[in-house]
C-alpha cells in the first residue's frame, strides 16, 4: 500500500462535548463569547467601512415554540455568504482575527478582542440550536446559518431589512435556568462592562460607565473617575492611595501599551486577608477577575485592575498565558510600582506612614523577599517592645545600638527582667514574621542581634570565674541535665536564671508531639541516640544575698534544700514552659525542701551581725570600706565563707588584705 495523504474527520457533537466539560469552567462564558463576537463586527465595520449605524449590542430574551431563546443583535459589519463558509462554518478561523493578522502592529488592532474562531461554538454550551441572520454592510442580499451541533448545518438566503448579525439560541433543556434576564444581564456586565460599544440587555444600558483611558463609542458613556473605580477595586471603600499605570518599554518587545489603577486598600492581615491580586482585562473585556501573576509576588497590600491589548488570553479566555509580553508587563508593573512607593516616602511622608500602619504584618512578610521594598519600609515598621511600639531606630537609640529579642513566650519572662533591669528595651518578635525581618535587618545594617539570654557576648549572663565556696555551690547546683555557671546580672534580687536553649525546647517538643505517632518516636530516638546532648544553664547570681548565704552555709540538709528552692525558682522564672505534671513537680520539690530547710533554721545558730564600727577597730579598716563589707557581708559568718578574690575586687582592697580579714572573721 502506497503513502497517501488524507484529511482528519472533526466530529463536532464531540468537540461540543469537549468545550462544555473541560474547556470552559462556567457554561455563562458563552454569553460573553457571543457579546465579544458581537462588539468585534461593530469594530470591524469601522474599520473596514468607516460609517454606517452606530455601533450597538442588543440583547433579547424571549419564547418560541415553548422554548427559551436569547438573541444578540449588533449594528456591525454583517457577513456574506462567502465569509459565512470560510469564518463562520470553520471552526478554528475567525473573522476578527484574520482581520488583526492583516492589522498586526496597528493601533486598530488592539480594539479586536476575539481571537481563536470558537467564539460562536460555544453558544452549544448552554443551547442546541444556533441560528444567525446577517447581512453585510453595502450588501442588498442576507442570509440565514441554521446548526443543531451536528456535523451538518444549513445555510440558506433570508430577507434581512437591516446591516448586521443577530445570533439567536435556543436554550438546552439542562441550561434553561440561565434563560433569565438577570442572570443573562449579570454575566454580560460581569465580562464586558467596561467595552466602548454600547450594550442593551432588555433595553437598558450594561456598560453605563467606561474606563478613565478609554474614548467613548457610538452612544458615548461618561467614563468613571479613578476615584470611583478604585473604591470598587477596594470593597467599596477608599484606598490609601492609587497608582495610574502607564506603558511598558520592553528592551526586546519595544513600547507595549498598558493602562490600569493600583490601590492600596485600607487594610489587611497576614494569611487571612491579603490582598496581591489584578483584575486583568484585554481590550477592556474582563478575562481573569483574580490574577495573582501580574503583580509582584511581595505586593500583597496592593490590589488593582490591568488592561493591555497585547496580553494573549488562553483558549477558554478565563485566564492569562503565561509568555513573553506577560513577563514584560509584570516586570514593568513591578517597576512603576517600586518607583510610586519610593515616590510616596519621599513626598507624601503622612500617606506612605498611614500605608504602613494598615499593611504592616504584610510588609514586613513580604519585604523579607525583595530588597528594595524592605529598604522602603525597614525604618517605619514598628515594634511591639517592652516600652510600647518603636520604630527599629527609636529602639535602637534607647538600646544602646542591639537589638534585642524574644520569638516565644518561653524566652519572655527571662529575656525582660534581665534587660528592664538592665534599662535596656526588649522587643517581642512573637508575630509571625517579625524575628526573621529583625534577623534580617540586623545583617544588612550590620547591628548586634540578641535573641537568648545566655547568648555569649550579650552582656546579660556574662560568666565570671570564681573560687572556694562559690565554686563548690555551683558545682552542686548542676546535675545531669543543667549545666551550672557562676554569673553576674542586674536585678541582684534574682539568684538564678534557667535558660533552655532553642535547640533543646524545638527537641522536646518535637518529643511531645511523637509521643502519639509511633514511627515519628522511633525517627527522633533514632537521631536523638546520635545527637550530642544539650543542657539547661543554670547562671548563678554571685551578688545576689541568698547566693551569698547558700556558699557560706555549712553542709547539710538546710543547704541541700536551700539549694533545691533555688533551683525550682529559677527554673519557675526561666524560660522553659513547664506543662502541668511539671510545675506540680516543682511544688512538691520547693514544699520538701522548704519544709527541710525550717527545721534545718530551726536547729542553726544565729548569725552574729557585723558592724562596720568592728571593721574599723579591729581589722583597721577605712570608714567607708568597712561600711561596704558590712553591708556586703552583714554577719561574721558570711566575712568567713567569702572568696578573697571576689571580696577584695567588690570593696577595693588589696587581695592579702581580704585574704587576712576573712580569716579574722573565722577566728573571731
Amino acid at each position: 500500500m502506497s503513502a497517501r495523504l488524507a484529511q482528519l474527520e472533526l466530529h463536532l457533537p464531540g468537540l461540543l462535548k469537549l468545550l462544555g466539560e473541560h474547556l470552559y469552567s462556567d457554561r455563562r462564558v458563552a454569553f460573553r463569547e457571543l457579546v465579544q463576537n458581537a462588539h468585534d463586527s461593530c469594530v470591524r465595520r469601522r474599520l473596514e467601512v468607516g460609517s454606517g449605524l452606530p455601533p450597538c449590542v442588543d440583547v433579547r430574551l424571549g419564547q418560541e415554540g415553548g422554548r427559551p431563546w436569547v438573541r444578540f443583535h449588533d449594528t456591525g459589519l454583517g457577513l456574506n455568504d462567502d465569509e459565512i463558509e470560510r469564518f463562520l462554518a470553520t471552526i478554528g478561523r475567525g473573522q476578527t482575527g484574520a482581520l488583526k493578522e492583516r492589522l498586526a502592529g496597528s493601533e486598530d488592532a488592539s480594539e479586536l478582542v476575539g481571537q481563536f474562531g470558537v467564539g460562536l461554538l460555544s453558544a452549544f454550551l448552554i443551547g442546541d440550536r444556533v441560528v444567525v441572520t446577517t447581512r453585510r454592510a453595502g450588501e442588498e442580499e442576507g442570509w440565514r446559518w441554521i446548526c443543531d451541533g451536528q456535523q451538518t448545518y444549513r445555510l440558506e438566503p433570508a430577507e434581512v431589512p437591516w446591516e448586521g448579525t443577530e445570533v439567536a439560541v435556543r436554550f438546552r433543556e439542562d441550561a434553561e435556568e440561565l434563560a433569565r434576564p438577570s442572570v443573562v444581564r449579570d454575566a454580560i456586565a460581569h465580562y464586558a462592562r467596561w467595552l466602548e460599544t454600547p450594550l442593551y440587555v432588555e433595553g437598558e444600558r450594561v456598560n453605563a460607565t467606561r474606563l478613565p483611558w478609554t474614548r467613548p463609542e457610538g452612544e458615548g458613556a461618561p467614563a468613571v473617575t479613578e476615584v470611583a473605580l478604585a473604591a470598587e477595586l477596594c470593597e467599596g471603600r477608599p484606598p490609601i492611595a492609587t497608582l495610574r499605570l502607564e506603558d511598558v518599554d520592553d528592551p526586546v518587545l519595544g513600547r507595549v501599551p498598558l493602562e490600569g489603577l493600583l490601590c492600596i486598600p485600607e487594610g489587611s492581615q497576614l494569611s487571612v486577608r491579603e490582598h496581591g491580586a489584578a483584575r486583568v482585562l484585554i481590550r477592556h473585556m474582563l478575562v481573569d477577575p483574580r490574577d495573582e501573576g501580574l503583580l509582584p509576588r511581595w505586593a500583597r497590600f496592593v490590589t488593582g485592575l490591568v488592561d493591555c491589548p497585547l496580553l494573549e488570553p488562553t483558549a477558554s479566555r478565563e485566564s492569562v498565558r503565561r509568555e513573553a509580553r506577560f513577563r514584560a508587563v509584570r516586570d514593568g508593573v513591578e517597576r512603576q510600582l517600586l518607583a510610586w512607593l519610593e515616590r510616596l516616602e519621599r513626598e507624601q511622608p503622612a500617606t506612605w506612614g498611614e500605608v504602613v500602619r494598615a499593611h504592616e504584618s504584610l510588609l514586613k512578610r513580604w519585604a523579607l523577599d525583595a530588597p528594595a521594598l524592605f529598604e522602603a519600609v525597614a525604618d517605619r515598621v514598628t515594634f511591639r517592645t517592652s516600652r510600647g511600639e518603636r520604630t527599629l531606630p527609636a529602639y535602637l537609640e534607647a538600646s544602646g545600638g542591639t537589638i534585642y529579642l524574644y520569638a516565644s513566650e518561653e524566652q519572655a519572662r527571662t529575656m525582660e527582667l534581665l534587660l528592664e533591669s538592665a534599662r535596656r528595651p526588649v522587643i517581642d518578635a512573637q508575630y509571625f514574621a517579625d524575628a526573621p525581618f529583625l534577623r534580617l535587618y540586623a545583617k544588612e545594617r550590620g547591628v548586634p542581634l540578641v535573641e537568648e539570654a545566655g547568648q555569649p557576648g550579650a552582656g546579660l549572663l556574662d560568666p565570671v570565674p570564681v573560687e572556694g565556696a562559690m565554686a563548690a555551690l555551683v558545682g552542686e547546683l548542676a546535675d545531669a541535665e543543667t549545666e551550672a555557671v557562676a554569673a553576674r546580672f542586674a536585678p541582684v534580687d534574682v539568684p538564678a536564671v534557667l535558660v533552655t536553649p532553642r535547640r533543646l525546647r524545638l527537641a522536646e517538643q518535637a518529643k511531645e508531639e511523637a509521643r502519639e505517632n509511633a514511627p515519628l518516636a522511633g525517627l527522633l530516638g533514632d537521631y536523638a541516640a546520635r545527637a550530642p546532648v544539650m543542657k539547661r544553664t543554670l547562671h548563678v547570681n554571685v551578688d545576689n544575698p541568698l547566693v551569698r548565704s547558700l556558699a557560706a552555709a555549712p553542709a547539710g540538709a538546710g543547704r541541700r534544700a536551700a539549694a533545691t528552692v533555688l533551683k525550682e525558682l529559677a527554673r519557675l522564672l526561666g524560660s522553659e514552659r513547664l506543662a502541668p505534671e511539671a510545675l506540680l513537680e516543682s511544688a512538691r520539690a520547693t514544699g520538701a525542701a522548704l519544709g527541710a530547710l525550717l527545721g534545718a533554721e530551726a536547729a542553726r545558730p544565729a548569725e552574729r551581725p557585723l558592724h562596720a564600727s568592728w571593721l574599723e577597730g579591729e581589722a583597721g579598716l577605712s570608714a567607708s570600706v568597712a561600711r561596704q563589707v558590712a553591708a556586703r557581708c552583714g554577719s561574721f559568718e558570711r566575712l568567713a565563707a567569702e572568696e578573697p578574690g571576689e571580696l577584695a575586687a567588690a570593696v577595693g582592697l588589696p587581695r592579702a588584705m581580704a585574704e587576712a580579714l576573712v580569716r579574722l572573721a573565722g577566728e573571731g
